[in-house]
């Protein structure tokens, strides 16, 4: 599970399920506005379907630190993370080794898919709203 809402972490997660696209709706400005918050700071909340369906959460703040909640609401992982191009990196607080994402290309509805360093699947994530004031 912990591996799963990483990335979630946007950029941080690995799962083999993907977010379904919600019903057509025109966002495409909100696109630029998306992609410069994944790659020039990441903050933002974010949201990835676990393996049953549900969603699971990552808060990315602007200060670069992280928290990954399960469908649940519960936290599951807290730390801090980088961007540099398509990369987002994490590194949990604790023992935790720290892992990357590759992200793709950000759609008209702010969704996109993303790679963990090292594996071949990769998931759907997609940008729900603003980070929280901290």
């Amino acid at each position: 599970m912990k591996k799963l809402i990483g990335l979630a972490s946007v950029l941080v997660l690995a799962a083999c399920s993907q977010a379904e696209a919600p019903a057509a709706e025109d966002t495409t400005a909100d696109t630029e506005s998306v992609e410069a918050a994944v790659v020039a700071g990441g903050s933002g909340v974010y949201e990835v379907a676990t393996e049953d369906g549900r969603m699971a959460q990552t808060i990315m703040l602007e200060d670069g630190t992280y928290t990954d909640k399960d469908p649940d609401g519960n936290v599951v992982e807290t730390g801090t993370y980088t961007t540099a191009d398509s990369k987002t990196c994490f590194d949990p607080e604790g023992d935790e080794e720290a892992y990357c994402y590759i992200n793709g290309e950000i759609g008209p509805d702010g969704s996109f898919s993303t790679t963990r360093e090292g594996e071949e699947e990769s998931i759907t994530v997609k940008r729900v709203g603003d980070a929280p004031a901290e």
